[in-house]
């Protein structure tokens, strides 16, 4: 497999514990990769989009903005 490979090739300095730790990073840009060669940009941006924590964050307090807009408007009722 790719980790033997890498860890044969002494030239690029990479070890058990760097490869594990850049393993779901490498997973994610190879779906983006595959997202991008078999269809389109977009479907690669998408899989760098579900994962971006930014993005993930936006979406946790979307729901949330609803629930302050709800209180905002009950405060400054007369």
């Amino acid at each position: 497999m790719f980790r033997n490979f890498a860890l044969a090739d002494k030239a690029n300095n990479l070890t058990t514990e760097i490869i594990n730790n850049e393993a779901d990073y490498v997973r994610m840009r190879l779906r983006q990769e595959l997202a991008s060669a078999s269809y389109s940009n977009e479907a690669s941006a998408q899989v760098l989009l579900e994962v971006d924590p930014q993005v993930l964050k936006a979406i946790e307090v979307m729901g949330e903005s609803g629930k302050l807009a709800e209180r905002n408007i009950a405060l400054n009722r007369w």
